[in-house]
């Protein structure tokens, strides 16, 4: 198989914000730290003021790049800014919303809000998620012209419903699947975070045949992949991932310059990964270098589309 040598995504800037760490789900392969909601209860959580000064330098920082802010949990949708926090992106020149929600509220409250995101992700849940519920809002979501895109938890251990969801949803949604392979959350210990759940051949190959086809190709928002034999491609992140390919331990990697992560207590992280302390959302400062990737798997679809450079050029 030819190997990746390097990735590139100019002038973008890609924030993953976790806006809350409670969810109303409390799924069985998700870290508790993710749903317990820690720090929604405790006075470390962001205060409106916070949040809005963020904004501010957020609005100054992407002024002469395209940014794309995630926002996701816990879940989102549950956080009390989440519509200021939409309206005000919205505003941004050139920016993309995306929400990666377990699709619980219901028709009305996504009918309500002020502006739609420009993408809504909605991962389904063997052990919680309503599938006739998650139809009915999908389908909505498409015909007001938002990019629409299922996360489907391809456990292992619930493989009949897994390859049962399509039974359920319009058959106009099929081609926005994305079959998604479970890795290794255990965050305390690190090396084996990011490591491949164990799957049959067969499943592995259901993963690699269900994959979304997107509304539209946008591209400012597609990062290139060259390999070792001189080829370029756009990256699809899921198959670097199924492919086992997410290994850039040692490369050159724009974490803290394009990429961000936002904690539920208002900690700025240099990548998803977390690979260096940046402060607080009070004091928002970037860095200019590239830094040099130290953990084994890039797991996370944020952190695979920015720049990442082998050291063998």
């Amino acid at each position: 198989m030819k190997k990746i040598i390097e990735i590139r995504r100019d002038n973008y800037v890609y924030l993953y914000w976790l806006l809350t760490d409670y969810c109303n789900f409390e799924c069985s392969y998700c870290c508790p730290t993710l749903h317990e909601g820690y720090y929604q209860k405790s006075k470390d959580f962001p205060s409106n003021a916070d949040i809005q000064l963020f904004l501010d330098s957020l609005r100054t920082y992407s002024k002469d790049k395209l940014l794309t802010v995630c926002l996701t949990g816990g879940e989102p949708t549950t956080h009390p800014m989440y519509e200021t926090i939409l309206s005000a992106v919205a505003e941004f020149p050139g920016s993309t919303l995306e929400t990666i929600t377990n699709g619980s509220r219901p028709l009305a409250w996504w009918k309500n809000l002020p502006t739609l995101p420009n993408k809504v992700i909605i991962s389904l849940h063997q052990e919680f998620t309503n599938l006739e519920k998650i139809n009915e809002l999908a389908l909505y979501l498409d015909s007001a012209g938002v990019d629409v895109c299922f996360n489907l938890v391809a456990d292992p251990a619930n493989w009949d419903w897994v390859t049962s969801v399509q039974s359920t949803l319009d058959k106009t949604l099929h081609r926005f699947i994305d079959a998604k392979i479970l890795t290794r959350h255990n965050f305390d210990a690190g090396y084996t975070s990011g490591q491949l759940y164990e799957y049959a051949p067969e499943q592995l190959e259901f993963i690699k045949k269900t994959k979304s086809k997107k509304r539209k190709a946008t591209p400012h928002l597609i990062s290139r992949v060259t390999y070792d034999d001189g080829s370029v491609t756009a990256l699809r992140q899921s198959e670097v991932i199924n492919n086992n390919q997410h290994q850039f331990k040692g490369w050159s990697c724009s974490a803290g310059r394009d990429g961000f992560k936002v904690t539920p207590n208002g900690t700025v992280w240099a990548g998803i990964c977390q690979a260096e302390n940046l402060g607080h959302i009070t004091d928002f400062k970037p860095i200019n270098d590239m830094l040099t990737c130290r953990v084994p798997y890039c797991k996370c679809p944020g952190d695979l589309a920015i720049t990442k450079i082998s050291p063998q050029l």
